[in-house]
């Protein structure tokens, strides 16, 4: 029964209806840029590097915003085939979590959420988003800190 509770994402201390949240983005969103041109999550790329005569496997990023990212994305999107393009994509971080308004609580800790997208400035209204107090999972939410509450 202790393994089960483990599982179970757990709601941000005192979380309720009507509370300020932050939304990490789920990987959907990752290669779609906001209006600044920040993409949600930090993003690296694999390369490979030859270390005493052996080839091995490195992982450089390339950030969330700036030409470098926008160029990745391109050449990702004009490759002629892009999911073999998209194996050198590694999401390594959120960015930039998405504020949002807890619309209910379930049992689980799950929440519904109404979620202001960043990309194009609509509500997404998601139903039973699972918490994350570390606020590094995919389409989770975290408590609002005290500079993001405002936006």
């Amino acid at each position: 029964m202790e393994e089960t509770q483990r599982q179970q994402p757990t709601p941000p201390p005192t979380a309720k209806a009507g509370d300020k949240v932050m939304y990490v983005p789920d990987k959907i969103h990752a290669l779609r840029p906001d209006a600044n041109g920040k993409y949600p999550w930090v993003l690296g790329k694999k390369v490979t590097v030859i270390k005493d005569r052996k080839k091995e496997i490195e992982i450089q990023e390339i950030g969330s915003e700036g030409k470098g990212v926008n160029a990745f994305v391109t050449s990702i999107r004009r490759s002629p085939n892009p999911a073999k393009a998209m194996e050198q994509l590694v999401f390594l971080r959120p960015a930039d979590p998405w504020p949002a308004t807890v619309s209910a609580i379930h049992e689980d800790g799950s929440a519904d959420l109404d979620v202001k997208s960043n990309q194009g400035g609509v509500t997404l209204h998601l139903p039973n988003v699972p918490a994350d107090p570390a606020g590094t999972t995919p389409h989770s939410y975290h408590a609002a800190t005290a500079d993001k509450e405002g936006q």
